[in-house]
């Protein structure tokens, strides 16, 4: 009788406490929502240290945004090709060699993009900032660089 009552009990508190968990999740859900409209972190520090003003900061925004949704339409067609590549090694219905085209093609758009915006983002900025843009370049380069180092070549090699 004792372990029914334990039981029921411990059943009836983790009903509450998933019940007072999905209420708190339930009315977070906006705030998550308004936070992911937010500038995102790359756009915050871009502006922060080119100093855009207003009028600069509000086109950079523009720029982002669209090239934002044009990038992630190409990341989408590039995964969806790559993962009928993959399976083209069970599958020899599949042409890996057209696949393998495809995918070059939108690597090279995807590239081909991020130029143009990065050429755009450099023509709304004054003089000054264009040198904080160069500046701002090089760091990213060389952090990439250092971020592909670690990730093909883990232990220093």
């Amino acid at each position: 009788m004792k372990a029914n009552k334990f039981l029921s009990i411990s059943v009836i508190a983790l009903i509450v406490i998933n019940l007072i968990l999905i209420t708190f999740i339930w009315f977070r859900r906006p705030e998550r929502i308004e936070r992911a409209r937010e500038p995102r972190l790359e756009n915050r520090m871009v502006i922060r240290r080119l100093h855009f003003d207003s009028t600069q900061a509000d086109a950079y925004k523009k720029l982002f945004d669209q090239f934002r949704s044009a990038q992630r339409e190409n990341s989408d067609n590039i995964y969806q090709c790559k993962r009928l590549l993959h399976e083209s090694i069970y599958n020899h219905s599949v042409n890996s060699d057209s696949l393998l085209q495809v995918i070059g093609n939108l690597e090279r758009e995807h590239e081909a993009a991020t130029y143009s915006h990065l050429k755009k983002v450099y023509n709304i900025c004054n003089e000054d900032q264009k040198k904080m843009f160069g500046q701002l370049m090089e760091e990213t380069i060389r952090y990439r660089g250092r971020e592909r180092q670690r990730r093909f070549h883990p232990h220093g090699r």
